[in-house]
């Protein structure tokens, strides 16, 4: 993790919660395709409510819906038992459903870096989506357990990783759960190392070249097939066919924009070239916004937001130890105030947003689905609209992919993509009990969280666990040393890439299953704190690391032994 890390700083500086995890779930045996599900109260459109009423599902789809409902004689029953229903989420676009690749050992050998083979130089626009797609990928019941029951799925990658594709989370095989392929070409200002094109200028210049040779490549192609007599066949150039969709407006090209610089930099290539866009995985829209207005281009906001430091608002709200804090200079509190700044910009953009009505999704390329809910209420606090806030999930990430004629709501005739909730979902301690894709029923059990006793040591913690953190597309991996020491959790973290060094955890707390600690590394004379907060299942988690200002990242394990085996 040092190394993993140490990268980070160096790559920002170059380029300027608990876990229902491994929840246990019964699938509804596959008897009949007719499923009545009834008294519940449905939310047709994510917002308006229709009140108590009955569900009935057949091949699929919606058949009908209404205020009481016979039960057919072949069909389940499912009984809702006032439990709340609404449109299954839809993720705008991200990784998910694809494994994260392995960590390269070596950088490819290139003969000449300015003009590399385009796997090297992370061009690889005919690749597709649904190619790297595996069925058994354990992001998929993550996704599923938290309400989400449709993805725009993109290949990992540089600067054009590949097109796009539309995935049902149901189905026992990769075919059926396509629902639209060659959806989207996927765009990104990220170099390849080493190599051209490394820096952004580099990456734009790259895409325009490419570009114009896609509408060269069609213009040829049209003129050889119209009278190939007398004229060099032209030479066949699969990435380029890839692109030719974009240039003649058959293909929307899905640009990741995280930084406003980023906005207006893909702002400013669609502009000049002319293809249709949307904007991706947006952490800073704010200052693009009346661009965004009046250019009526689509935006996909990461769902991913900078973990809440609880024990520093703790801290303020306790006037003893507010007065026994050192006096900073000014120019310490300036930083600080505009870091608090920005981030509270960032996580209420989503309403600035609906205030200046431009509809809006979400994508978890950078988030997690386990945080939805507690990102969703975050907004809410600075402004977002409750009503919006779900639309942004449903209905508006389904105009925004085409889809909205087959889902985004509960409504007759569509696909039967829907969840039931124990209580309103924005609710804090609400909880999905069922989980509908296509007709295709979960059960989830609702497990009650358990207290720690004040200091009492969970003996269930100590042992050694694993740890997995995907960093740019990477893996980096390492274990977790936890013992007990008069009492209290001694925790030690060792990194596979280096075996000899430990980090010892400091701030150690385990309360409510989320165990959180911090520890401070050394990267090239640089102090970074980090926090790490784990929600904590029998032999397994799942969380997130945050890495000074520079961002969160997801963090996985499990249990692989205890200090006395």
């Amino acid at each position: 993790m040092y190394r993993l890390f140490l990268m980070l700083l160096v790559q920002l500086a170059l380029t300027v919660s608990y876990l229902t995890a491994q929840t246990d779930y019964n699938k509804v045996p596959d008897v009949t395709n007719i499923i009545l599900i009834n008294d519940v109260y449905i939310y047709p459109n994510a917002v308006d409510s229709f009140g108590l009423g009955d569900i009935l599902i057949e091949g699929g789809l919606i058949k009908q819906i209404a205020k009481q409902i016979d039960l057919p004689y072949n069909a389940k029953l499912i009984k809702g038992d006032s439990t709340y229903a609404y449109p299954a989420f839809i993720d705008g676009l991200s990784h998910n459903a694809i494994p994260t690749p392995k960590r390269r050992q070596e950088r490819p050998k290139v003969d000449f870096r300015g003009f590399p083979p385009n796997d090297v130089a992370g061009i690889q626009a005919e690749r597709e989506a649904i190619d790297f797609v595996k069925v058994d990928e354990k992001s998929i019941e993550n996704l599923r357990k938290n309400g989400f029951a449709i993805v725009h799925v993109v290949p990992r990658g540089r600067m054009l990783p590949g097109q796009g594709c539309i995935i049902s989370l149901k189905g026992d095989n990769v075919e059926e759960m396509l629902l639209r392929n060659n959806n989207s070409l996927f765009f990104q200002l990220s170099g390849a190392p080493g190599v051209y094109p490394s820096t952004i200028i580099a990456v734009m210049a790259k895409w325009r070249e490419l570009y114009k040779n896609a509408e060269s490549y069609q213009k040829n192609q049209f003129n050889y097939n119209l009278s190939p007599v007398g004229q060099a066949r032209p030479k066949n150039d699969v990435c380029l066919q890839a692109i030719v969709p974009a240039t003649n407006g058959k293909m929307t090209v899905y640009a990741k924009a995280n930084s406003a610089k980023d906005v207006y930099r893909m702002m400013a290539l669609q502009k000049e070239l002319g293809y249709k866009m949307i904007l991706a995985d947006v952490k800073q829209a704010d200052p693009a916004i009346p661009m965004l207005k009046e250019n009526k281009i689509g935006i996909i906001l990461s769902m991913e937001l900078p973990k809440e430091d609880k024990k520093k608002e703790d801290k303020k709200k306790n006037d003893e130890d507010a007065k026994e804090e050192k006096v900073q200079d000014e120019q310490t509190k300036a930083l600080i105030e505009r870091r608090d700044k920005s981030l509270k910009e960032y996580v209420s953009q989503a309403s600035r947003l609906e205030k200046e009505g431009i509809p809006f999704a979400f994508s978890l390329l950078s988030g997690d689905a386990s945080d939805v809910k507690s990102n969703l209420n975050r907004m809410i606090e600075e402004g977002l609209s409750k009503e919006e806030a779900m639309r942004s999930l449903t209905i508006n990430a389904a105009k925004i992919l085409g889809i909205d004629n087959i889902t985004g709501s509960i409504e007759e005739g569509k696909l039967a993509n829907l969840f039931l909730s124990t209580k309103p979902y924005l609710d804090k301690e609400s909880s999905i009990k069922f989980m509908v894709v296509e007709g295709e029923l979960k059960e989830y059990e609702i497990k009650k969280k358990k207290k720690s006793k004040s200091g009492e040591t969970n003996k269930l913690l100590l042992g050694d666990w694993t740890y997995s953190v995907v960093v740019m597309g990477e893996e980096n991996t390492g274990v977790f040393k936890v013992r007990e020491s008069e009492g209290s959790l001694d925790i030690e973290l060792i990194d596979d890439s280096d075996m000899n060094r430990t980090q010892k955890c400091e701030e150690i707390s385990f309360e409510d299953g989320v165990l959180s600690m911090a520890l401070t590394i050394n990267a090239d004379s640089n102090l970074i704190p980090i926090s790490l907060v784990l929600d904590m299942e029998e032999d397994n988690y799942s969380g997130t690391a945050v890495v000074g200002d520079f961002g969160s990242f997801p963090i996985e394990g499990k249990k692989i032994s205890t200090p006395e085996k």
